[in-house]
């Protein structure tokens, strides 16, 4: 059978056997795409990941962006400077193999009885593709969720944390920290 081809996957033996190769390789994903002159050039451009299962490599016009090690959470990181405006920008994505990932870092020092692979705990990976008594194992990897490219043109609240201080029945005083992002014009206040 040819490397890419897979064929049904719960059909016969086919759950153990067939897409056992794809785990054992790294996985790349490209894309190319357009960036306008001028685009963002005075805000804050980052690129949103929100979902690389799971050890994934971010590249940006050849230039390494990020590691993310979790396909839970989304990744994040700024691209003012890496942009090609006016031209074509190259995103890749580089996906480790789980389970060579796994042997590399080695049983030594870990809870696992060393018959076991070791893989599955040491990654933040949905768990049922190693396998469990509903679901064959199926290791995949790849972009599962949106990825976009954000222009922050102005600051906005990108999160608040409330913590309450000096609690009585009948009154409280609270602590709130308020996390902005954007550019923040100098002297600007919150109300």
């Amino acid at each position: 059978r040819a490397r890419g081809v897979t064929y049904g996957q719960f059909f016969n033996r086919n759950q153990r056997e067939d897409p056992a190769w794809i785990e054992k390789y790294e996985w790349w994903y490209r894309r190319g795409f357009f960036v306008p002159e001028g685009f963002g050039r005075d805000a804050l451009c980052r690129l949103t990941f929100d979902g690389l299962d799971t050890l994934a490599t971010v590249y940006l016009n050849g230039r390494k962006l990020l590691r993310h090690e979790n396909m839970h959470t989304p990744a994040t990181v700024e691209v003012n400077d890496r942009l090609i405006r006016g031209g074509r920008n190259v995103l890749a994505v580089r996906f480790d193999s789980v389970p060579l990932y796994g042997a590399a870092v080695g049983y030594e020092g870990t809870w696992m009885p060393p018959y076991r692979e070791l893989a599955g705990p040491l990654v933040r990976k949905c768990q049922m593709q190693f396998s469990w008594d509903f679901h064959p194992r199926h290791l995949v990897s790849g972009v599962w969720k949106g990825v976009r490219l954000e222009v922050l043109d102005r600051p906005r609240i990108a999160g608040v944390k409330v913590l309450p201080r000096d609690v009585s029945v009948v009154s409280a005083q609270l602590d709130v920290e308020v996390r902005v992002e954007g550019q923040v014009p100098a002297g600007a206040t919150v109300s």
